[in-house]
């Protein structure tokens, strides 16, 4: 039988066309760790998320922090019945001790633990169903919750609660309870009247290992005990039958890694590093003719409800697999499933060209020290992931790491290049990895830096005419640039910037001039080509930091640099924002060359706005609004001028999984704003989008409104700074709104705060100038 790839299944709830203020997750839903088959569905769980798999109509769905559940760090899922005799519930355990119950009308959460004063770890590491009762084993103990009331009903301190233990695992049987810790082994009557208490709990004293070793898993069949001892990594997997412990036949005695273990009858299941072994009822191992094959990184395994011909798998590669270890004619096959999404949440930098989203997925620390990420380059294009292969690694150094910075070439979008920070230039050309550049084939030299001698590309942009300006670290020419023609170019900065010195990102700004990041406290440097970038004897260039003769800049930490539509240019500071009117201003010494700060009144104080905020990243909207991303506080959202915040995105009020903002990029034709976070990719549907002067194209979405829809109702296609009219069928004005960019956005409601009712309607657009005017229709059907 052969194997079955299915990646893209249609998913139950569409994330396509969504209304305006909405959020996406762009999640790595591939890489499966846990698993947890139900009746007509399985549940798998990822590190930031869980989806479910359908198999009557070969559907998923994700549930992620965007769909409403509490967290996006889950570490344990099991099933529970719930409610009526055919419902369940999906329990889902969180790093943190948060609980959710996901049920087919919502989410369920129980905060008890994560609220509790309960000091240090708090996480739920397994849960153990009997019933309506879920037994959590948690890092303290074990919190028993009763799903129909979603109430705690008891905490179980094995050892007390001044000597608290972590428990991995519980298990009812043969009248007892019994609990895997980090200890050994503890059993207690079923019946005792305070389970709570560390006096109801024996140890076993007759482990194959110290008493006190780490049991990580604990399982029994009908007449055996299965124990696996040690930390996990290298444990032994022993097996207890008439009295007598020895380890499992084929069992490595120095230890392996257990990924499972489940049994249907007196069939053992054993999830191994690369492939699953079924046992019969005399421990000999059950040859396989339909084997998955040996790709797999497994995780967790269970059979499923139906029968013990059908496995499933929790694989960091491939997702959700389904073992059909003995395949009937017509039947079901081995296949996997997930939802689409990229290879892996890392995400330093985004940069977006419209409907192409490209993603730097290496890093560097504080301290530009390499993270030796080797994720590899990924990109987002209509609507489709795109894992580009890597070329062989040209230095001595194995893989292609620490791709950090990303720019798409606005006059070929399918060109792309990359920025690694140890193997130099990487160019992608629809899809495909064709060169790497580096000190063998351009002027790109090699740095002493990291331990090693490699090539570190530290940030790179496109200028105006199609240029590719980059930095070259640690190095003599740490300042490069490749020519629209395909020559490379070494700007001749002598010793203004010493091997020593770091050089960060680089953003080109439309009056010509290169500006530069210098990390680590450097501030920034401004270069100046005279517009002629091929000939290096004209060219100057100006040092800003914090000293009032050079920029005054509010902190000599900068992260990023962004350039609006009235071409202002903004850098993020480690003290706010700071703005400079203009690069040419730098190089005349006139009165424009000290940066400045947006001064707002709160509370009736006066303030620098975001003065207390690092920002890591800025951008701008079609509308010349402000995202921007701060490392502690979110997202904030700027109006046009700065002097207001129209959002402002964090934990609490959104869900962005992580307060840490690394980068944003925007999707211009639709309005869509990528977020990079530590814990993956998510995106908000904004409401400003990128202008047609023309207008030959203006739409209202939806059309028709129906009854399901909840949200704004936009035009799009309009020109900059364009007026909408929206009258009703007799020609009667409903309302009037102004253009974010090119888009408005009317909430569908009268004067009086009542729905618009049925009806067709005219909306009616003129540009700011009075000189282009565009009419279009819709419906309200609801």
């Amino acid at each position: 039988m052969g194997f079955t790839l299915f990646v893209f299944i249609s998913e139950g709830k569409s994330q396509g066309n969504r209304p305006i203020g909405t959020w996406n997750d762009f999640l790595p839903y591939g890489q499966v760790l846990k698993v947890a088959p139900a009746v007509d569905v399985v549940y798998a769980m990822t590190e930031y998320a869980v989806f479910s798999y359908y198999p009557e109509t070969i559907e998923l769905e994700r549930h992620s922090i965007i769909q409403g559940l509490s967290e996006s760090n889950p570490s344990a899922i099991a099933v529970a019945p719930f409610g009526t005799q055919d419902s369940h519930v999906l329990i889902i355990g969180y790093g943190n001790g948060n609980i959710d119950l996901l049920t087919e009308v919502g989410v369920y959460n129980m905060p008890d633990i994560v609220n509790s004063n309960l000091i240090g770890d708090k996480s739920i590491r397994d849960i153990f169903v009997d019933g309506p009762k879920a037994y959590l084993a948690t890092s303290f103990g074990v919190v028993v919750i009763d799903v129909n009331s979603v109430e705690v009903s008891d905490t179980w301190y094995i050892q007390g609660q001044q000597e608290l233990l972590g428990v991995n695992s519980v298990i009812k049987h043969d009248g007892k309870w019994l609990v895997a810790t980090d200890s050994g082994v503890f059993e207690a009557d079923i019946d005792h009247d305070f389970l709570a208490s560390s006096e109801a709990w024996t140890q076993w004293s007759d482990l194959p290992e110290d008493p006190n070793t780490v049991v990580t898993e604990l399982h029994f069949t009908s007449n055996r005990v299965f124990a696996h001892l040690g930390d996990g990594i290298l444990g032994r997997l022993w097996v207890k039958e008439e009295g007598n412990w020895s380890l499992l036949d084929g069992w490595p005695a120095e230890g392996d890694k257990l990924w499972g273990l489940d049994s249907r009858g007196d069939t053992l299941l054993v999830g191994r590093c690369c492939d699953v072994e079924r046992y019969d009822i005399h421990l000999n191992l059950i040859p396989e003719t339909n084997a998955v094959g040996g790709w797999m990184q497994i995780r967790d395994v269970a059979f499923g409800p139906e029968e013990t011909s059908t496995v499933w798998i929790a694989s960091r590669i491939g997702g959700l697999v389904r073992f059909v270890a003995e395949p009937i004619e017509g039947g079901v096959v081995n296949a996997n499933f997930y939802p689409s999404g990229p290879e892996s949440a890392h995400a330093r930098k985004l940069d977006c060209w419209n409907h192409n989203l490209w993603v730097a997925t290496g890093g560097v620390d504080e301290t530009w020290n390499g993270l030796y990420t080797s994720v590899g380059v990924t990109g987002l294009v209509d609507n489709s992931w795109i894992d580009v292969i890597s070329l062989e690694s040209q230095n001595i150094i194995p893989g292609i790491r620490d791709i950090i910075d990303v720019s798409i070439d606005p006059d070929n979008p399918s060109r792309v290049f990359f920025g690694s920070w140890e193997e130099g230039l990487l160019e992608v050309v629809n899809g495909e990895m064709v060169q790497i550049y580096n000190n063998s084939n351009s002027t790109i030299e090699e740095g002493n830096f990291g331990g090693s001698p490699r090539i570190g590309i530290g940030g790179l942009d496109f200028d105006r005419d199609g240029n590719l300006w980059f930095t070259n670290c640690f190095t003599n020419s740490p300042l490069q640039v490749l020519l629209d023609n395909g020559t490379f170019i070494s700007m001749e900065l002598g010793s203004a910037i010493s091997l020593n010195e770091n050089i960060g990102g680089v953003k080109c700004t439309r009056d010509g001039y290169i500006w530069v990041l210098l990390p680590r406290g450097g501030g920034v440097m401004v270069y100046d080509t005279n517009e002629t970038p091929a000939n290096t004897s004209d060219d100057d260039w100006r040092f800003l930091n914090t000293n009032e003769n050079y920029g005054g800049l509010p902190s000599n930490y900068v992260y990023c640099i962004e350039e609006d539509l009235d071409g202002e240019i903004w850098l993020g500071t480690g003290s706010g924002p700071a703005i400079f009117y203009g690069s040419e201003s730098l190089f005349n010494n006139d009165e424009n060359t000290t940066a400045s700060q947006i001064l707002i009144q709160q509370d009736g104080n006066y303030q620098y706005l975001l003065e207390t905020e690092a920002i890591t990243s800025i951008k701008f909207d079609g509308g010349n609004r402000k995202w921007i991303g701060t490392k502690g506080s979110g997202i904030y959202v700027l109006s046009n001028d700065g002097l207001s915040i129209e959002h402002q995105f964090s934990t609490d009020n959104s869900p962005i999984p992580d307060d840490n903002i690394l980068d944003i990029a925007i999707n211009h034709s639709n309005g869509e704003a990528f977020v990079a976070t530590a814990r993956g990719l998510i995106s908000y549907l904004g409401e400003a989008t990128n202008w047609d002067k023309e207008m030959e194209n203006i739409f209202v979405f939806p059309n028709p409104v129906d009854e399901f829809h909840n949200g704004p109702i936009t035009v799009d296609g309009l020109a900059y700074q364009c007026t909408v009219h929206i009258t009703d069928a007799a020609g009667r004005l409903i309302a009037e709104e102004q253009s974010m960019g090119g888009r408005a956005i009317w909430d569908g409601l009268l004067d009086d705060g009542t729905p618009a009712p049925y009806g067709v309607y005219m909306v009616f657009a003129i540009d700011g100038n009075g000189d282009k005017t565009a009419s279009t229709k819709f419906a309200i059907t609801r």
